[in-house]
């Protein structure tokens, strides 16, 4: 459930309209704040807010559009294809849009941001068979890659 909070006059009845009509009321306090819980928005919507005061004036209405949700879930963690000795690039899939980070032996990181096909690809160098040992992750993911790239685990 989302709440809107804004202010009005002092004691005024505030009224919102919904998508579809419904309304739902609040008053406001005294220094003008009100909050009215509202669920089932979606991106787009348009709303209505009026204030009425004690005698019985009533604002002009404000509407507002309803902004995109913030994305609050993790990605799935990025898949890498096979990465060998002397390989230029770290690639693989991940949510298209996200940041793949890959953090190289000794610690350097590096990043990329996955396309709207979600391949991304990490320009890299200094892979060699002895330090082949890296880890990506994908925001709070991160795939840990055994030097003979047989065993993985994920961990967040």
């Amino acid at each position: 459930m989302k709440q809107s909070q804004v202010k009005a006059e002092a004691g005024s009845t505030v009224e919102v309209t919904l998508p579809g009509g419904a309304k739902k009321s609040a008053t406001a306090g005294e220094d003008g704040t009100f909050s009215i819980p509202v669920s089932g928005l979606n991106e787009n919507d348009e709303i209505s807010v009026t204030a009425t005061d004690a005698s019985n004036n009533t604002s002009a209405p404000t509407t507002a559009t309803v902004g995109k949700a913030a994305d609050k879930t993790a990605p799935e963690a990025p898949s890498v294809n096979p990465v060998k000795a002397g390989d230029e690039a770290i690639t693989g899939k991940a949510e298209a849009g996200s940041t793949v980070e890959v953090t190289l032996p000794g610690g350097a990181k590096k990043s990329a941001t996955a396309g709207e096909d979600g391949t991304f690809s990490i320009p890299v160098s200094g892979l060699n068979e002895k330090r082949r040992n890296f880890s990506h992750s994908n925001r709070r993911f991160k795939q840990y890659i055994s030097p003979n790239y047989s065993n993985c685990r994920q961990s967040r």
